[in-house]
């Protein structure tokens, strides 16, 4: 399971490595370990939109959406729901594999690092994404249900989850990921 290669990846990191992947390669990179097969991942940044990798005027524009507290005070799961897939379109449209907090409210440590655990979870769910088309949602861990993706049909998912899947919104599709 995808899982398991990142755990095994993890522990044979180096210090100067780890540290390297808390802190990124640059603005908007996460750096490569190449002799773990741990590729650079291309991410973007909000606040409030997803802004990509120029930050100069003349750069990929991005819808301006509410604030993570101001999505909090609707009380409405819906549309923090579309509000993410807003951002998630525009993150692939510009070439992005992640979203970095405060968009998606990813845990940060006092000097503005990222999480090691939580940066291992991303990698694992970056590769969950590319080879069986699901996402998981924030907290995940192994075992729970993961999202179908939106690039996923209805048609194409019948053949990869036979099993069926729960649809909480037409774009909020749930399966169990030892179901494939």
């Amino acid at each position: 399971m995808a899982t398991d290669r990142v755990a095994g990846r993890g522990a044979g990191l180096a210090l100067d490595e780890r540290a390297a992947l808390t802190a990124g390669a640059d603005l908007g990179h996460a750096a490569a370990v190449p002799r773990l097969g741990i590729p650079a991942v291309r991410l973007t940044d909000g606040p409030n939109g997803a802004r990509g990798a120029h930050l100069e005027p003349s750069g990929p524009t991005a819808a301006c959406l509410p604030c993570g507290s101001a999505l909090r005070a609707t009380w409405s799961p819906d549309v923090v729901a579309a509000v993410g897939g807003v951002i998630g379109a525009e993150a692939r449209a510009q070439g992005a594999r992640g979203v970095l907090a405060t968009t998606v409210n990813k845990h940060r440590s006092p000097p503005a690092g990222r999480n090691f655990d939580e940066g291992l979870r991303v990698i694992d769910s970056l590769q969950m994404t590319a080879k069986h088309r699901v996402a998981t949602p924030a907290n995940w861990k192994q075992g729970e249900d993961v999202i179908l993706t939106g690039a996923v049909t209805d048609d194409e998912a019948k053949k990869l989850f036979p099993q069926g899947w729960k649809a909480i919104k037409p774009y909020l599709r749930f399966v169990r990921p030892s179901a494939r």
